[in-house]
């Protein structure tokens, strides 16, 4: 028995009813969170916890897509009707393509299964589809994510491009996503496993993730959870160490005398 991706209290309840072990793994989410427990405002209030280098890095980047390539990049969704089947077409087409690409590429999943999952009413209504247009093309995306939104996650799941423009991955994978979670008000987004050095100089966070497991073998059941306990301390470690060394700038509480954030950074120059 493997039941991937478990929360913290369905882990739990898998450990101790079902005898499960419990494995931890690392992904980087982005957190709808100021520092404060509030969620951001705006774009650029995310950005403001940044050092300035860092905010300039990312406004350059995002400056290439929109001013210097102008390229168009447009939210598509099930729960709002702008999503259609020709779009689904589309980012299967991206998929493939970066499939195609990549000498370990796998394609697990059919252009049938994308079409089926946009004429499943239940299910259409969590896709997010974020596609990017050149403009000597406005109507043929040349790249893409397929996303999931559900219970206020944002789950970004495939990308693909059929042209390779510089920053287009982080525009639409990243910043694009980031901004509608903002917009939308949601918890956090999940961009999927890999790519930690990229998600962590752009404000993602490192974060613990549980999968169980059942092995029938008493000797291959107790092999992996000793394993597992001494891997996940581990983890935990390493996730402690990245969240400190996050690019995130965390406020400064009054009580402790502290100047705020701002203050640090103007010094630091």
């Amino acid at each position: 028995l493997h039941v991937n991706f478990c929360g913290e209290e369905d882990a739990r309840v898998l450990e101790e009813v079902a005898g499960c072990v419990v494995r931890k793994g690392v992904q980087y989410h982005f957190q709808n969170d100021d520092g404060t427990g509030k969620k951001y405002r705006t774009f650029d209030d995310y950005l403001a916890r940044m050092k300035s280098k860092k905010r300039t890095t990312i406004r350059r980047e995002r400056r290439a897509i929109y001013e210097d390539a102008s390229i168009r990049v447009d939210v598509v969704r099930g729960s709002d009707g702008t999503l259609s089947e020709s779009h689904m077409r589309a980012i299967f087409v991206l998929y493939r393509a970066t499939i195609e690409k990549m000498y370990f590429g796998r394609q697990y999943l059919t252009e049938s299964l994308f079409l089926s999952l946009f004429h499943t009413p239940s299910f259409r209504k969590h896709i997010v589809l974020i596609l990017a247009y050149l403009p000597t093309d406005p109507s043929t995306p040349i790249a893409g994510t397929f996303n999931v939104v559900a219970g206020g996650v944002y789950y970004g799941r495939y990308w693909g491009c059929t042209q390779e423009v510089r920053h287009l991955h982080f525009e639409t994978c990243y910043y694009r996503a980031i901004q509608l979670v903002i917009d939308e008000g949601l918890e956090r987004m999940e961009p999927g496993a890999g790519g930690g050095e990229f998600k962590s100089v752009r404000g993602f966070e490192a974060a613990v993730t549980r999968s169980a497991h059942f092995m029938r073998h008493p000797g291959l059941h107790d092999a992996v959870a000793r394993f597992v306990v001494a891997e996940g301390e581990g983890v935990e470690d390493y996730v402690e160490a990245m969240v400190e060394s996050s690019v995130l700038r965390r406020p400064m509480a009054k009580e402790d005398g502290e100047r705020p954030m701002e203050q640090v950074e103007e010094s630091a120059v």
